[in-house]
């Protein structure tokens, strides 16, 4: 057994660290905590420099032009380059790092086999169930390829990193190594509420949706349901976020008719996201059932909880567990359009009850669910693993 004493990690990442807000917070946190964090990610639009410095982080990106989300001849061979290239770094810089954190399921190969060529610690920080989330997409070849991977695997890392408890039920069904929760909370420093004006001097009222618009996230009982109360209600709609080349002849067919009260912002820098929260009355955190739906703790919610926004959510993973104990908010059936027009139309009426959601919300994301307290488990969590005999090899 061996027991390692430095405080250093390198994370491997298969997008660009300055487009990675979870990550950049959790180098942040272990960064004012004495760690030593550096970073290897794969940048496919060559975008940024080879060499870096973001936040005292030290980046390496490796410049190989690619896509994300497809199965082509191309990319397949491109990820082998990517491989490749990043179990020769993590070689070269095996005497500046004692665990290696590898953030999802495309970098779990080189950063096991690097782990087991250096003896260093393994995290895997596994944010998604990667098979479901592929089911929805992908061939059913590439979803059972993937989830032979995560299970191999799993069983295999020195800890697994995960964002709730539904997540690490998951993952015990098959694995038995520790597993770890860290929720990806909102920082209060960067997530400040403002008080809003009353309602008689806010006109008109915005319900917003920020995120990525694609399958699978209520885009269409949003827009179904905005068109609904738009009749009736002085009210604008706000989609912040990417859309999905999938869905956008759709989105742009489906607000046509309202397309004057519509404003659609591109991506943005994470920094500029609590602005777009500050705009909003409602905050729309919308799912259907399949794909990732029953394993979710949406970020979404906790940001406009921490914005003082009250939330119209569907009932997935702990979203109505949440919502009961803050009372930040309304719940809704996966893809019930009749539900979230309802919900709407009673949080339009009662401008009380929307300050009071709001409220309600905001106190809960101070005395809880926010980073500033959720940070330290994540210190813990390394410190624990620098501490113990970490290397339990098969």
């Amino acid at each position: 057994m061996s027991t390692l004493k430095k405080k250093s990690i390198i994370s491997l990442a298969s997008c660009p660290f300055r487009q990675q807000p979870v990550l950049r917070k959790e180098a942040a946190t272990l960064t004012k905590a004495g760690w030593q964090v550096s970073v290897i990610a794969w940048d496919r639009r060559t975008l940024h420099p080879a060499f870096d410095t973001v936040d005292a982080v030290a980046v390496e990106n490796i410049l190989i032009r690619g896509s994300y989300g497809t199965g082509s001849l191309s990319m397949i061979v491109k990820t082998l380059m990517f491989w490749s290239i990043a179990v020769v770094r993590l070689i070269k810089k095996r005497n500046t790092f004692s665990i290696l954190h590898c953030q999802d399921l495309s970098t779990l190969l080189p950063a096991f086999i690097a782990s087991r060529l250096l003896r260093k610690v393994m995290v895997f920080d596994a944010h998604d169930p990667y098979p479901e989330m592929l089911a929805l997409t992908q061939p059913r070849l590439m979803v059972s390829v993937a989830a032979w991977i995560e299970k191999f695997f799993c069983r295999r890392v020195d800890a697994i990193l995960t964002v709730n408890g539904l997540m690490k039920q998951r993952f015990e069904k098959i694995t038995a190594r520790p597993i770890y929760i860290v929720y990806n909370y909102p920082e209060l420093e960067i997530f400040k509420a403002e008080a809003k004006p009353v309602a008689a001097d806010r006109t008109p009222l915005v319900i917003g949706r920020i995120g990525t618009l694609a399958e699978n996230l209520g885009i269409e009982e949003t827009i179904a349901a905005f068109i609904a109360v738009a009749e009736e209600f002085d009210v604008r709609l706000l989609f912040v976020g990417r859309l999905a080349d999938t869905l956008r002849d759709k989105v742009l067919r489906l607000i046509e008719p309202v397309r004057d009260r519509v404003q659609m912002v591109a991506d943005i820098p994470y920094f500029q996201v609590p602005a777009y929260y500050r705009q909003m009355d409602i905050s729309m955190v919308l799912y259907g059932g399949q794909g990732i739906s029953p394993y979710v703790s949406p970020m979404k919610l906790f940001e406009s909880m921490a914005m003082a926004v009250p939330v119209i959510a569907s009932e997935v993973g702990e979203v109505r567990s949440v919502m009961e104990k803050s009372g930040c908010g309304l719940v809704v059936g996966c893809g019930d359009a009749p539900a979230v027009e309802a919900a709407l139309r009673r949080l339009l009426r009662d401008p009380a009850l929307r300050r009071q959601m709001g409220e309600n919300g905001l106190a809960q994301a101070r005395a809880e669910y926010n980073w500033e307290m959720e940070g330290k488990k994540l210190i813990s969590m390394y410190e624990e693993l620098l501490g113990a005999d970490a290397y339990t090899r098969e």
